[in-house]
């Protein structure tokens, strides 16, 4: 699985279907904006060919790995279920899931180590999702995912558990594991499941499904055979655990987030920045149309006893009222950087929008958003179905030298079967 990349430059060519594109509209934007081909439905989160009891998969966080295999343009997309599919699999389970980039199939998942996660948020807005209530088992809500690459190798991926939707957090929460080196593992033991997509070291397998429960709804990701459970699950991965102030003004605040990313790219030498943007804008003139950016560098740990203050450093703007930020991502040569807007009603978002920045070489991403703190390029996706939940995105737009898929790839948070979307680029 070779990695090859270059600087983020693309021309302007014409879109088609459902998703709408502008030409640069900050001021300084570099290049013209990537054009994308049609906005399709190419499958189901999660599912696995014969096996729809897998598709139930509630889906917060997704970021598509740089890895891909060179013959057949398959990639691996690395996806955080929320809280409500972590509740719903049971004590001690939260699951990295590796799924088919170009389709959203179930590929192989890897579970986390339950011991480094955090008591259940004390979020009584969740209860109603799952009715399961509050519990004393560690259930983060995890709300984005993002990964720091390393030259060479794996990176290591961040998982947000960055949820606060009553405003009560004192801290929030990241996790991070080191992604999954696929490309080690025993080619001998690859499995084709989903569209096709070879996962070296998670079997060979035919899945045979048990019926249905006559009347179930919102089957768990592991209601399914245990064989076909087993093929597809990875070893345990270590998880270390970063606790997180949001601070403005020498003063911590609270915030819910549901959009972070890691910037491998940064300018400045040391660990890699990461940011965390406000779901809700926060403005002083009343206009509510800005979206606060944090951001550390630290790496305390939680067995250090110390936190990693998340300093406020701009904000960025859809200069449109009403919007909530869902999520955001990153290229991983830190050319751009995507962030994705909704506004929801009737449980239909009748707004869905994305933004890309373009980023100037040599420069961080505050100096970006001050510069411009509306999006160089501006896409209409409109794909929720009528059961999405606003709040609940997964998105990334890949590497463009990538044999891999190349695009926009998405989901919608629902309580039930969840749709994957792509757009794939054409330039």
């Amino acid at each position: 699985m070779p990695h090859r990349r270059r600087p983020f430059a693309v021309t302007l060519a014409g879109l088609v279907a459902a998703v709408s594109v502008c030409v640069p509209i900050g001021a300084g934007a570099a290049t013209a904006c990537p054009s994308l081909g049609p906005m399709l439905q190419t499958g189901t989160v999660g599912q696995v060919v014969g096996d729809p009891a897998l598709a139930t998969i509630g889906i917060s966080g997704l970021a598509v790995s740089r890895f891909d295999s060179e013959s057949t343009g398959e990639q691996i997309a690395w996806a955080a279920g929320d809280r409500s599919a972590n509740e719903r699999a049971g004590i001690d389970q939260v699951f990295l899931f590796g799924l088919d980039a170009r389709d959203g199939s179930l590929a192989i998942r890897y579970p986390l180590e339950p011991a480094a996660f955090q008591d259940d948020p004390v979020e009584t807005s969740t209860d109603s999702i799952t009715k399961l209530g509050q519990t004393s088992n560690p259930i983060p809500d995890i709300e984005d995912l993002s990964i720091d690459y390393i030259d060479g190798g794996p990176g290591w991926v961040w998982l947000f558990d960055t949820g606060d939707n009553g405003g009560a957090r004192g801290n929030l929460d990241a996790y991070v594991v080191r992604e999954p080196d696929l490309a080690t593992e025993p080619a001998s033991a690859t499995a084709t499941i989903g569209a096709g997509l070879a996962v070296p070291g998670s079997g060979r397998v035919t899945p045979s499904p048990p019926p249905s429960p006559s009347g179930a709804s919102g089957l768990s990701f592991l209601t399914s055979d245990p064989e076909l459970d087993e093929a597809l699950t990875g070893p345990t991965l270590p998880v270390v655990r970063y606790p997180i102030r949001l601070m403005q003004g020498g003063i911590q605040v609270t915030s819910n987030v549901e959009a972070a990313f890691v910037d491998s790219n940064a300018p400045a030498g040391g660990p890699a920045p990461i940011y965390l943007i406000s779901k809700s804008a926060v403005d002083g003139d009343g206009a509510r149309t800005d979206f606060r950016f944090f951001r550390f560098a630290t790496r305390n740990t939680a067995a250090s006893g110390l936190t990693n203050d998340a300093v406020y450093v701009g904000t960025v703007s859809f200069a449109q009222a009403d919007l909530k930020v869902t999520a955001a991502s990153i290229l991983d040569d830190g050319s751009a950087f995507v962030v994705r807007a909704v506004n929801g009603g009737g449980q239909r978002p009748d707004v869905d929008v994305v933004g890309l920045w373009q980023r100037t070489s040599g420069t961080t991403i505050e100096n970006e958003i001050a510069d411009r703190p509306n999006p160089d390029c501006r896409w209409s996706l409109n794909s929720a179905p009528a059961s999405s939940s606003e709040e609940t995105i997964a998105l990334d737009l890949t590497d463009a030298t990538s044999t891999g898929f190349e695009g926009f790839v998405w989901t919608h948070d629902v309580r039930g079967v969840a749709p994957y979307f792509t757009a794939p680029r054409t330039g």
